[in-house]
């Protein structure tokens, strides 16, 4: 029976961090934010809007309301700012890592999102298709039919 829910360590050891990280986030008021955090925040807000388009970020953010405007934070911060800003793995190649990832977590509302930003970071359909031929060979093939659905969905959209 344990073997069946071993996947799950995983996943809440990784919602432990998550849950860590936003608690810090969420209790520094502005004014103990170190200029390197402000520093991290601004970085993740640029690249999250050259990656997705201004328009659509500002969207994301004013949509999230009071509510959500600590998990806004967190992802411009942390997940951009920290991660994506890192030098050590090209944009491109980290857009990859994620489709795959969304794939495997069975996320489509991201998914779609980061196909979009793929394109945007220089990833070819090809390239995509390769990540997708991938998926279904370490996710299963129903998940990977249905990435390739979207990804079919959102190259139709992004020509017209």
């Amino acid at each position: 029976m344990a073997r069946k829910y071993s996947h799950l360590s995983i996943n809440l050891s990784a919602a432990r961090q998550s849950l860590i990280l936003f608690e810090k986030s969420n209790c520094q008021t502005e004014e103990s934010t170190s200029m390197d955090d402000q520093e991290m925040l601004q970085t993740g807000m640029n690249i999250r809007k050259e990656i997705f388009g201004a328009d659509v970020i500002e969207r994301r953010m004013s949509s999230a309301g009071e509510f959500g405007a600590p998990l806004q934070k967190l992802i411009n911060q942390y997940a951009y700012g920290e991660i994506w800003g890192r030098a050590a793995l090209p944009r491109k190649m980290r857009s990859l890592l994620v489709l795959a990832m969304m794939c495997a977590a069975n996320r489509p509302h991201e998914l779609r999102i980061h196909l979009r930003g793929a394109i945007a970071n220089g990833c070819s359909k090809e390239e995509i298709r390769e990540v997708l031929l991938q998926v279904a060979i370490y996710c299963g093939i129903p998940a990977s039919l249905d990435a390739h659905d979207m990804a079919m969905e959102v190259f139709a959209e992004m020509k017209s």
